[in-house]
């Protein structure tokens, strides 16, 4: 679709795909018989405050299908939306510039990357980037990245996990590992899925 952000697109069933946007939306299509897709309903996120473009990212679907977490890039949150009612039902803080995110097998915890990674602490030298102070290094660039741990029993971080530059994609393995692609490290953050690396 047009105005496809660069990462966010993910199947439900068999005949449901929902893709982000680079605005402020998650967009549902219907695929019909022949597989050809049809957008059957656009899902609002607002950016922050309520008002403007929220750049939604990866998100990951809940173990049963009922809800989405998306990655709200402008907004430094993770939003998570209930499918059947298309609402936004609950926001929290992370990182700066979440990217990515991933359910763990049991269902408990979501791993969210920031690719501006925590925020600045006092002292701290800054540059502005879409609205957020982001810690810099001498060379002008983000000076870390991180990956939060969200407890989904108070959609709240837990847990901050400090990785290389700009991580990205984040995958679960089988084996109970968490890996982080660090796009401007050039390298892979490994991680157990309690947050001990």
């Amino acid at each position: 679709p047009k105005g496809a952000s660069l990462w966010g697109i993910r199947t439900l069933g068999n005949d449901r795909v929902f893709v982000t946007n680079s605005d402020r939306s998650l967009l549902e299509f219907e695929l019909d018989a022949t597989g050809a897709p049809k957008l059957a309903r656009t899902i609002d996120l607002p950016g922050p405050e309520g008002k403007g473009k929220s750049f939604p990212c990866g998100f990951a679907f809940s173990s049963d299908g009922s809800k989405a977490y998306i990655c709200l890039s402008l907004n430094n949150s993770l939003a998570a939306v209930d499918l059947g009612s298309g609402v936004v039902i609950a926001e929290t803080p992370v990182g700066i510039a979440p990217y990515d995110v991933e359910l763990s097998p049991s269902s408990k915890t979501l791993y969210v990357s920031c690719q501006g990674g925590s925020r600045p602490v006092e002292g701290e030298e800054t540059a502005p980037s879409a609205g957020t102070q982001v810690p810099v290094d001498r060379r002008g660039i983000a000076a870390r990245g991180t990956v939060d741990m969200i407890d989904l029993s108070s959609f709240k971080v837990s847990k901050t996990l400090a990785t290389e530059l700009q991580p990205q994609d984040v995958v679960v393995s089988r084996k109970g590992l968490l890996f982080a692609a660090n796009a401007n490290g050039d390298s892979v953050s490994m991680f157990s899925l309690d947050g001990t690396s």
